[in-house]
């Protein structure tokens, strides 16, 4: 074990040790040798640690012997004795020498070992050398053994395959392999050299009928210029005058670095697909002459259906007239009836709650307490009623259109409607407002957002709504959204399925007479959206422009 490996306060500690174990040893010896001098006992252990801690525990355990054996052995006892220089000079002349003989000798020890070493670590590196030639040359037969293999699984793929396939090498154009099947579909012409990559091109003809350049031939273009070719398509002579048409794919083959040093070509025979064209195109000029035949007869009958067509609209738009007159009719009387109510009904109540009035002032003087809380409920009532009764007139005729443009009617009801529900409502208006829109159309935005907005009371239970008017050149779009419960709009306009669905098949109808489209979102839970977009003028106006 070298020295380096060994702790240092080990090392002093065992020189310690050895001085020690030398004292115990003098003493032992003593009646043999009484009167010869101590330091030789102490030499062994010097020797002892000049070999086993090295040149500092050395001089340690020359120093220590020297004052054990003063202090033990050398009379007086117990006590430092002058120094004897032939005896001192002696013994740490000899300790000095044993000390520099083992270092030397520990050096070479140390030489020795490293030298070994490296001779150990040259046998590895060289077995790792040997092992590593070894695995390339195996490698090299793995890899030349995979090449033949995969060139004879490349040349059995090429016999397999139904086309012909050449590999020609860059940049001498010398053909490398081609296959059986490429012999059979291009001659070989005698005389011909066999390293002409293209063989005899100029007996080919081109898609345009023109023979081929041999700077025209695709696989000369692709060794030259890298170019890919896919499906050319080339004439091929056959014997007694007959031809065979090819396609003709290829493609350069690069290194690495990008050099071409190959190009391979593919050739597809299409001879039966052209023939089945050829027959396609004379069965297409014999099908244009029944289909011609035939168009005439399609002729009359779109005549006849155009006709019916026409009629057919002309019904549509008696009916779409007739809904319309009857949207009218429907307005007057609710506007006759809402009038009857406010001028009417509203003017009797009026005169009873001011009756009341008149009588809750003595009677609160005198002792009749309990008619004094009887004409106070009648008053409630009677406040309740003619309230009830203007948002009865309100609803049936939408007065406000009359001096109001929509925009302005819409957000008022929409005010009025949220403090009477206790639902808020977020109302946006947006675009240009300066001319009114027809009446018919106003109105039927105004009765779908009022319907709307009923259902939104009634049914939605939700905690908010918005009402969006937008304005725009051709049309105007009106969206109407809640947060509340929701329902199925695939089915909700069906006809006899309860008030909700009635209502909704009513704003259908009326978004419908004017030209509009309606459509309703909603799901189970997830709000409902009905958006409304109507034309900014009705039909006649468009008509007329038209």
């Amino acid at each position: 074990m070298r020295l380096r490996h060994r702790p240092v306060i080990v090392r002093y500690a065992a020189a310690a040790l050895f001085v020690v174990l030398a004292t115990l040893a003098r003493h032992l010896l003593a009646p043999s040798l009484i009167h010869r001098q101590p330091f030789p006992t102490f030499y062994v252990s010097v020797v002892a640690a000049a070999w086993w801690g090295g040149l500092g525990p050395t001089l340690f355990a020359l120093v220590l012997g020297y004052v054990a054996a003063d202090w033990f052995f050398i009379p007086p006892q117990h006590t430092f004795s002058g120094l004897n220089l032939t005896n001192a000079g002696m013994y740490f002349f000899v300790g000095l020498a044993i000390a520099f003989f083992t270092h030397i000798m520990h050096l070479a020890q140390d030489r020795a070992e490293a030298s070994t070493l490296e001779a150990i670590d040259r046998q590895h590196r060289l077995k790792q050398e040997v092992a590593e030639r070894q695995r390339v040359e195996q490698e090299r037969e793995s890899l030349l053994g995979q090449l033949v293999t995969a060139r004879a699984r490349l040349e059995a793929v090429l016999r397999q395959m139904p086309a012909g396939v050449v590999i020609a090498e860059a940049p001498s154009g010398k053909i490398v392999l081609a296959n059986e099947q490429l012999h059979q579909i291009w001659r070989h012409p005698p005389g011909a050299s066999a390293d002409d990559p293209g063989f005899d091109v100029t007996k080919l003809l081109g898609k345009d009928d023109r023979p081929y350049l041999r700077h025209e031939w695709p696989l000369w273009r692709s060794l030259a210029h890298g170019e890919v070719v896919k499906n050319e398509e080339v004439r091929f002579p056959k014997a007694e005058g007959h031809w065979s048409t090819f396609f003709v794919s290829s493609s350069p083959i690069r290194e690495p670095g990008g050099a071409i040093v190959a190009a391979v070509a593919v050739f597809y025979d299409i001879t039966g697909r052209k023939l089945a064209e050829e027959a396609l195109l004379r069965a297409h000029d014999e099908l244009e002459l029944r289909v011609a035949q035939r168009t005439a007869d399609l002729a009359r009958a779109n005549e006849w259906l155009r006709a019916e067509v026409a009629e057919r609209r002309l019904a549509e738009q008696a009916r779409n007239d007739l809904l319309r007159r009857l949207v009218d009719v429907q307005e007057e009387e609710r506007a006759r009836i809402a009038c009857e109510l406010h001028d009417q009904m509203g003017q009797q109540l009026t005169a009873l709650k001011l009756g009341l009035e008149s009588l809750e002032g003595p009677l609160a003087n005198g002792d009749h307490s309990n008619r004094k809380g009887r004409l106070h409920e009648l008053l409630t009532l009677t406040r309740q009623i003619g309230h009830d009764m203007h948002r009865i007139a309100w609803e049936f005729g939408p007065a406000a259109l009359d001096e109001l443009d929509l925009s302005t009617a819409l957000s008022n009801y929409a005010e009025e409607w949220s403090a009477h529900s206790q639902i808020p409502v977020q109302f946006s208006c947006n675009g240009r407002w300066e001319n009114r829109l027809p009446r018919q159309v106003e109105t039927t935005l105004y009765r779908v957002v009022q319907e709307a907005l009923t259902n939104i009371a009634k049914h939605a239970k939700g905690s908010r709504a918005s009402l969006i008017v937008n304005r725009r050149a051709a049309d105007v779009l009106v969206i109407i959204e809640d947060d509340g419960v929701g329902f199925d709009a695939e089915n909700a306009t069906e006809p006899a399925r309860g008030e909700r669905k009635l209502g909704l098949a009513g704003m259908r109808q009326r978004v419908q007479a004017v030209g509009g489209v309606f459509q309703i979102e909603s799901t189970p839970g997830g709000g409902t959206t009905v958006y409304v977009r109507v034309p900014a003028r009705d039909d006649r106006e468009r008509r007329s422009d038209g």
